[in-house]
């Protein structure tokens, strides 16, 4: 039995995660996503995580942007910095697509895919999208 919400995944100790980001003002549609004033993406499981990015504009210290890691810890009461300053390298050639039998109903988005394919990109998935 798989319910909607995805939690037969919990069963089997896999991580599941959320992403979300944070916007100014009221509204999303039409947003994009460099006006957001900060994003997360949670990961519960054996081991709870956030990864907290801050970009610069949303921040008073004049340091640029930022990324951290903090991790639930002591019977999951408090929450401790894991990784201080976190910097992604600026271009890798890994991909994760979400909703990949999308392929079939959007020619765009199977382009895209194809692309990276063709480029020789390689797929990192695991999780299940609810």
């Amino acid at each position: 039995f798989d319910p909607l919400d995805g939690s037969s995944i919990i069963d089997a100790n896999f991580s599941v995660g959320s992403i979300f980001g944070i916007w100014p003002g009221k509204g999303l549609l039409g947003r994009r996503g460099r006006e957001q004033v900060a994003s997360v993406v949670s990961l519960y499981g054996p081991r709870t995580t956030l990864m907290i990015a801050l970009p610069a504009k949303s921040r008073d210290d004049d340091k640029g942007d930022l990324a951290f890691e903090v991790t639930l810890v002591k019977d999951r009461s408090l929450w401790e910095l894991s990784r201080g300053d976190v910097k992604l390298k600026p271009s890798k050639k890994v991909f994760a697509p979400g909703n990949l039998r999308a392929v079939n109903d959007n020619e765009k988005y199977d382009s895209l895919v194809k692309h990276w394919i063709a480029d020789r990109y390689t797929l990192r998935y695991s999780g299940g999208m609810v």
